[in-house]
């Protein structure tokens, strides 16, 4: 695996590398401005499309975090369970095994 040398293209942010190539007056500053305004539109975009993924991930986490919190819980709330409830988990239990050797 070949490492990127820190002075390549790939390494640097495209702001940096606009910003050097304008001070070298290789583009004009109408350049260098639509330029950046590109970029930060760019940027805007991705952040608009990153937000509802990360709100699902904090979801997933909590529910996640629930599911152990019970599933830790289990043998607890079972014994503490009257008849009738622990017959219903048990029903409830085989359901869920009969369902998954269907698949």
């Amino acid at each position: 695996m070949a490492l990127i040398p820190l002075a390549s293209a790939e390494y640097f942010p495209a702001r940096v590398r606009i910003q050097r190539v304008a001070a070298q007056g290789r583009i004009t500053q109408d350049d260098y401005d639509r330029k950046a305004r590109e970029l930060n539109e760019c940027r805007t975009e991705i952040a608009l499309w990153i937000e509802p993924h990360q709100q699902g991930e904090g979801d997933y986490r909590t529910t996640l975090e629930s599911l152990i919190f019970v599933s830790s819980r289990a043998a607890e709330i079972f014994e503490r369970s009257k008849t009738e409830q622990r017959r219903e988990l048990i029903a409830l239990s085989f359901q869920i095994c009969g369902s998954r050797e269907e698949r």
